[in-house]
C-alpha cells in the first residue's frame, strides 16, 4: 500500500477546501469517516466468513487424509503379506 506523506496530505486538504468549500468540509469528513468505518466492517466480516469456511472445510479434509493414510498402510501390509507368501511358495518349490 502506498504511503502518504505530509506534503501529499496538505495537497489533498487544499484541493478539498477549493472543491468542497470550507463550510461543507466537516460534513465531507464525517461522510468519509462513516464510509471508511463501513468498509472496515465489510472487511472484518469477510475475514470472519472466510475463516469459518476454511475451518468448515478443514475437518472433512483431515478425515479424508486420515482415511487415505490408513488405506495406504493396509495396502502396504497386504502387499508385504503377498510378497512373503510368494517367497515362501518359491522356496518350497526350489526345495522340492
Amino acid at each position: 500500500m502506498p504511503e502518504i506523506g505530509f506534503s501529499e496530505l496538505l495537497v489533498i486538504a487544499l484541493v478539498l477546501v477549493v472543491v468542497v468549500g470550507p463550510e461543507r468540509l466537516p460534513e465531507v469528513f464525517a461522510q468519509a469517516a462513516r464510509a471508511w468505518r463501513e468498509v472496515r466492517r465489510w472487511i472484518l466480516e469477510l475475514r470472519r466468513a472466510w475463516r469459518e469456511e476454511v475451518e468448515t472445510l478443514a475437518e472433512p479434509i483431515a478425515e479424508t487424509r486420515k482415511e487415505l493414510e490408513e488405506g495406504i498402510k493396509e495396502g502396504e501390509h497386504a502387499l508385504d503379506e503377498a510378497a512373503r507368501k510368494v517367497k515362501h511358495s518359491l522356496s518350497e518349490r526350489k526345495d522340492a
